[in-house]
């Protein structure tokens, strides 16, 4: 499991699959759930794309709601729970604005029982343009459909992301 977070490589997501919630910190791009619109899109436009996959995507070009179980076991070592994330941000407090913890949000939260994703992510990957089809992507704020229990950025009643949101 990783111990730190790289801006712009590494993302902390959120799923929700078969009813139950989990945390997982990795890098950015097994997150793209329908890895042959993107390789579609980039021939389109002209760019030579591998057929190669991350590991953790090999045989599971569309990562969906039937993909899932699969999937997730593969980045088993990659979940994260509530008390080691709160605690990676704990130790970087205290912090004046966004940018000094903005890497400690969430960037994704994937619903797999409702067919929905949402993208938070800060930098050119729109990982909201290449879901399923019959899947909904929005890039939108999501943090209030997580659950209360699950918000690890709220410490000692401190909600940092409420509280950084305009800094």
């Amino acid at each position: 499991m990783k111990k730190h977070i790289k801006y712009g490589v590494d993302v902390i997501v959120g799923t929700l699959f078969q009813g139950e919630w989990k945390w997982y910190l990795t890098e950015k791009e097994i997150w793209i759930l329908d890895q042959i619109k993107l390789k579609k899109q980039f021939r389109q436009l002209g760019y030579e794309v591998s057929n190669e996959m991350e590991p953790e995507r090999k045989g599971i070009p569309i990562l969906n709601e039937k993909t899932a179980s699969t999937f997730l076991h593969r980045i088993d070592e990659c979940k994260v729970g509530y008390n080691i994330l709160q605690n990676m941000m704990i130790e970087k407090l205290p912090v004046s604005k966004w940018d000094d913890i903005s890497e400690m949000f969430p960037s994704i939260f994937i619903n797999f029982d409702k067919k929905e994703l949402w993208s938070l992510f800060p930098e050119l990957t729109s990982f909201e343009n290449y879901v399923p089809d019959g899947w909904i992507g929005k890039y939108e704020d999501f943090y209030e459909l997580i659950p209360i229990k699950e918000r690890y950025w709220i410490i000692d009643g401190h909600d940092y992301i409420k509280d950084l949101a305009d800094t």
